[in-house]
C-alpha cells in the first residue's frame, strides 16, 4: 500500500531530485561530447543541447551557468575517456618497451579512428593557444599530464634496458608526440589513407635510434613491433 504524503520522509524528495539532477547533467555532458567530437568545443551551445535532449535552454543552463563551464566539463569528460581507452590499458602491459609500444599504438588508434573532429587534445591546441580562460587551462593541464605520462613510460623503458642509458627522455617524448600530431594532420586535414602506416614506420625508426647496442653474450629476445591490427577502443 502506498504511503501517504504525510508519512513520507522529508529526505526522499530532495534525494530523488538530486539523483535526477545528476542523471540530467550526465546526459547533457554526453550530448556535449558528441557535438564536440564532431564539430569542436566552439560548436557547443545551450540551444543545440536543449534541442538534442528535448529540454529547455534554461534547463541546460542551470547545470553549468556558462558556456565556458560547459566546455570545460566536456573536455574533462573527454580526458577521462582518453585515459580509459589509451593510458590505462597501456599501463597494464609489462613495463619497458612493450608498454611504450602499446601506448603509441593505442594513441594512433585514438587519433585515426575517433570519428568527427579527431583528437580534441590536438585539434584544439592551436585554436586555444592564444586565448585565456578555463578551457585553455584545462586543455594545457591535461596535455602536460599526458606528456609526463609518456616521459615516465619512456624512462621505464630506459630502466629496463630496452632503450639506451643516455636516452634523452624529453627529446624522445617530443619526437613521439610530433609523430602523433603529424598523424592527426595528415589523417584529418590531408585525408591521407596511408598516414597511419607512415606513423607506425616512423615510430619504429625512432625506437631503432634509441635502442642499446646488442649484447652478444646473451640470447636476444624479440620485442614485438607495432601491429596495425591492434585492438582499438575509442
Amino acid at each position: 500500500m502506498l504511503k501517504s504524503a504525510e508519512n513520507r520522509s522529508p529526505e526522499v524528495a530532495p534525494r530523488g531530485q538530486a539523483r535526477k539532477g545528476t542523471l540530467t547533467r550526465k546526459a547533457i555532458i554526453e550530448a556535449a561530447l558528441q557535438v564536440a567530437n564532431r564539430d569542436g568545443l566552439e560548436a557547443l551551445s545551450f540551444g543545440t543541447l536543449a534541442e538534442r535532449l528535448h529540454m529547455s535552454k534554461a534547463g541546460v543552463f542551470v547545470h553549468f551557468g556558462s558556456i565556458q563551464a560547459l566546455q570545460t566539463e566536456t573536455l574533462k569528460q573527454y580526458c577521462l575517456r582518453f585515459v580509459e581507452n589509451v593510458v590505462l590499458p597501456s599501463l597494464a602491459v609489462p613495463r619497458g618497451l612493450p608498454r611504450l609500444e602499446a601506448m603509441f599504438s593505442r594513441w594512433v588508434c585514438h587519433v585515426t579512428e575517433h570519428r568527427g573532429n579527431g583528437c580534441l587534445y590536438i585539434s584544439h591546441a592551436t585554436e586555444y593557444d592564444i586565448r585565456s580562460g578555463s578551457v585553455l587551462h584545462a586543455l594545457r593541464n591535461e596535455a602536460i599530464l599526458l606528456r609526463k605520462t609518456v616521459e615516465g613510460t619512456i624512462q621505464r623503458a630506459v630502466e629496463e634496458g630496452h632503450l639506451r642509458k643516455d636516452t634523452d627522455v624529453k627529446q624522445f617524448a617530443f619526437e613521439m608526440s610530433a609523430l602523433i600530431f603529424a598523424l592527426h594532420h595528415d589523417t584529418w586535414f590531408m585525408r591521407d589513407c596511408q598516414s597511419r602506416k607512415r606513423a607506425e614506420r616512423a615510430f619504429i625508426k625512432l625506437l631503432d635510434g634509441y635502442r642499446p647496442p646488442p649484447d652478444l653474450s646473451r640470447p636476444q629476445t624479440v620485442i614485438a613491433q607495432i601491429s596495425s591490427s591492434s585492438e582499438c577502443q575509442v
